[in-house]
């Protein structure tokens, strides 16, 4: 059949996600019209040690807690993707001619790895990511072209990515273990800012009418800091954190601690994109120790003018059945229904993983 009907939908794709803490699984689908509808999400938990700084390091154990955990929310999709942590693998910005060929391109790719990486590249996967037309664009002498070799003459900025093939192998050989058949191995960080950039087109009140790829912030609150990045489509623009203490709120006549944090970051964030004439955050999204976050959130979202809410990468979507995810405890056959929103957002990786099946 060489044409496919407008409503196929691609092969169902699970997305897995290994943290420290638990393993994650989720599953989308989609509607006729085009609406995204979660088809499974659940977790199991892990024992410290069993993950060490995104290595697995009890291979035995963590296969079994994913294999139990695929029973029990009796997926049928045996292709997965997986990610590595972002601290597994090396990255560099670059920018190249738009005109290579691929074979030029890779050439290319490979000189800039050899200068980078401090192990050789037979050791290594290698690939990119294209990020935009190349904002180090040099101005050409006016002359007489046509569109297409205008554009081919572009320069483009492409996002290198290295990882050792021995993590890679690790990921693969757990898959199979399973029963799984991993067709896509992606970073963490990468999967969980494509499932933020999901949120964007439901997010109440964003302002993403006005650019074509919306900034937006992403902040991680931890017990003692907060980690933010600024990113714009797949770009991180600027990352940095700052000291967090939650604290109950201010009495009346002191200084809301909540205020003073959100107007820290505002005053960061304006000069992180001082040099992007029109540049504004479009929204904020917030993840980790989310319950905390509340006085935060209120205070951002009045400084900026643009929705601060936390990161539930399953607002908006439909669901198959009821309950709308299942959620596994440790103990066989336990359940709950859906998870507090706070909790949701621990899914994000799991979920952009899981989108791959829509956008490859």
């Amino acid at each position: 059949m060489l044409f496919l009907s407008p409503h196929r939908q691609p092969e169902p794709l699970l997305g897995l996600d290994l943290q420290a803490d638990a393993v994650r699984v989720v599953a989308l689908g989609r509607t006729r019209q085009g609406r995204q509808t979660l088809e499974h999400c659940a977790c199991e938990p892990m024992a410290p040690g069993w993950m060490v700084e995104g290595r697995i390091d009890h291979f035995d154990a963590i296969a079994q807690a994913v294999s139990g955990l695929l029973r029990r929310t009796r997926v049928r999709a045996i292709k997965v993707a997986m990610a590595l942590p972002e601290a597994a693998v090396i990255t560099r910005r670059i920018t190249l001619p738009r005109a290579l060929t691929s074979e030029g391109l890779w050439d290319r790719l490979r000189s800039e790895a050899e200068q980078i990486l401090p192990f050789s590249l037979q050791e290594v996967y290698l690939d990119y990511a294209v990020l935009g037309p190349g904002a180090a664009a040099i101005e050409a002498p006016p002359v007489r072209r046509s569109p297409q070799d205008a554009l081919r003459a572009a320069p483009m900025d492409l996002l290198l990515v290295a990882a050792r093939r021995e993590r890679v192998r690790d990921l693969q050989a757990l898959a199979e273990a399973v029963g799984l058949k991993p067709v896509v191995v992606d970073v963490a960080e990468f999967a969980a800012r494509r499932a933020v950039r999901q949120l964007l087109a439901v997010c109440p009140r964003a302002r993403v009418g006005r650019c074509v790829e919306p900034t937006f912030a992403v902040l991680d609150l931890r017990a003692d800091r907060i980690a933010w990045r600024l990113s714009r489509g797949d770009e991180v623009l600027h990352d940095n954190e700052c000291a967090w203490s939650p604290v109950a709120p201010a009495l009346p006549g002191e200084t809301d601690p909540a205020l003073e944090v959100a107007t820290g970051l505002a005053l960061a964030w304006s000069s992180a994109l001082a040099s992007d004439t029109g540049a504004r955050i479009e929204a904020i999204w917030l993840t980790g120790e989310v319950n905390n976050g509340t006085g935060l959130a209120t205070a951002l979202a009045g400084l900026l003018g643009c929705p601060c809410r936390v990161a539930n990468p399953f607002e908006g979507m439909a669901h198959r059945r009821a309950p709308p995810w299942r959620i596994a405890h440790g103990t066989r056959g336990a359940a709950s229904t859906a998870p507090a929103t706070g909790a949701a957002s621990a899914y994000l990786p799991a979920c952009g993983l899981a989108l791959r099946r829509f956008q490859p």
